[in-house]
């Protein structure tokens, strides 16, 4: 047996799938860059300065409306009587500490929408939130008749963003005959599904796929 040429007909076979599989891919890996830039140009200096602006003064009216609430529990504590100057007084200041700390709640969320973090690391606290619960439960329910298969699942979900990502990405070969010209060679490139599958984009087309050219007579 050839090893050479029998690893080179499995390289192409597999190049050929690669290829047919890409243009699936490419919406998918087109709105993560897409969503992936926006974040980016998102996290500006300014931007991180105003969340940490916004998450110290959430945490000085939590703290504010902790000492809020304690205080109106021990005037509750001190006197039986609702209608007391201190027990009234207590009740607005809790009131208005819980007022402040809702407002500083919603500065805090528009900051970190404002300031997001990375599509990356998005994905990998979503990604989070299922394999570390999948692993815990495939350790508890597995038996020597049972499989993993909440962690296989988790593991199959993480491995097709990865695959579903490299093949958008991936550039796609053109194949052409080299017995054709030169101009019928720009024409086949150019109307080859694989070309403006990487190029209409660019040219407000995304979505558009051209017809395989029939080869020259």
């Amino acid at each position: 047996m050839d090893w050479k040429q029998a690893w080179s007909s499995t390289t192409n076979t597999t190049n050929a799938a690669l290829d047919s599989l890409a243009p699936v891919c490419v919406p998918f890996a087109a709105r993560w860059d897409l969503e992936a830039d926006r974040r980016d140009k998102l996290r500006t200096p300014e931007h991180l300065k105003a969340l940490m602006a916004a998450q110290k003064e959430h945490n000085a009216a939590r703290s504010t409306h902790a000492t809020a609430k304690s205080q109106q529990l021990t005037a509750r504590a001190a006197s039986n009587n609702p209608f007391a100057a201190g027990r009234r007084a207590a009740r607005v200041a809790s009131k208005a500490a819980a007022r402040h700390e809702r407002d500083t709640r919603a500065k805090l969320k528009a900051a970190r929408v404002n300031y997001p973090n990375t599509l990356k690391a998005r994905a990998i606290q979503a990604h989070s939130l299922h394999a570390v619960p999948s692993v815990v439960t495939s350790a508890l329910m597995s038996t020597s008749h049972l499989t993993l298969w909440p962690a296989a699942t988790s593991a199959v979900l993480i491995g097709a963003n990865v695959a579903g990502l490299a093949l958008g990405r991936r550039k796609l070969r053109v194949p052409v005959d080299e017995s054709v010209s030169l101009e019928e060679r720009q024409l086949m490139e150019r109307l080859d599904p694989s070309y403006w599958v990487e190029h209409a984009p660019d040219r407000g087309l995304s979505g558009t796929v051209t017809a395989p050219p029939d080869a020259p007579r």
